[in-house]
């Protein structure tokens, strides 16, 4: 299976995958099963892997996540949208990632509310995953995350803004110019002028 990876378009590759997949018991085929599907990108695996979710371990399952995020497909969002609701913040995190590859405007709604959650990384994951699913749906939210007390999170939701090409965030912006930290200034600078051209 790790060899079939150089070779992606070799006939059998796609149904080899899927079959290993779905009867091997062996989690390092397992494993290369869901990465070579990963890399087909091919919209047939979706079911197979959304089965095979609740059926591999713990590890694998995040592994099953990262592919339908690569795959890019919107029959996999009713699933990880489920997903979004584990406790394992592990899972939720790959899903988020997961949700912001695909880009289905469906994700904004339950991404929004991440954005308060307690965990900074959590809270940034979501922010740049609503960056690039580009629903200004999401920019007051956004807004919102600029009086956040972690700067790594107010820098992704300031990105996150210009990706979205929200212009009602520059009075906002125009006030983090005195932001304590550098970095942020550094990246309300480049939003700016970014906004300001668009």
């Amino acid at each position: 299976l790790r060899c079939l990876r150089k070779h992606l378009h070799a006939p059998g590759a796609f149904d080899l995958a899927v079959y290993c997949l779905t009867t091997s018991k062996n989690t390092n085929i397992q494993k290369e099963a869901i990465k070579l599907l990963a890399h087909l990108r091919d919209e047939r695996a979706v079911e197979p892997l959304i089965t095979a979710y609740g059926q591999v371990g713990v590890i694998l399952s995040v592994e099953v996540i990262r592919a339908l995020g690569s795959i890019g497909s919107h029959e996999a969002v009713p699933r990880l949208l489920e997903v979004l609701n584990q406790k394992r913040s592990e899972n939720r995190i790959a899903a988020i990632k997961a949700l912001g590859q695909i880009r289905d405007p469906r994700a904004v709604p339950p991404l929004i509310q991440y954005l308060l959650e307690p965990k900074s990384e959590i809270q940034r994951y979501a922010t740049i995953a609503l960056g690039d699913i580009g629903d200004t749906a999401a920019g007051p939210a956004l807004i919102n995350l600029l009086y956040n007390s972690t700067s790594v999170v107010r820098i992704e939701a300031i990105r996150a803004l210009v990706k979205l090409e929200y212009n009602q965030a520059i009075p906002v912006l125009r006030q983090l110019r005195d932001d304590r930290s550098r970095a942020v200034r550094d990246e309300v600078e480049k939003s700016l002028e970014l906004l300001s051209v668009t």
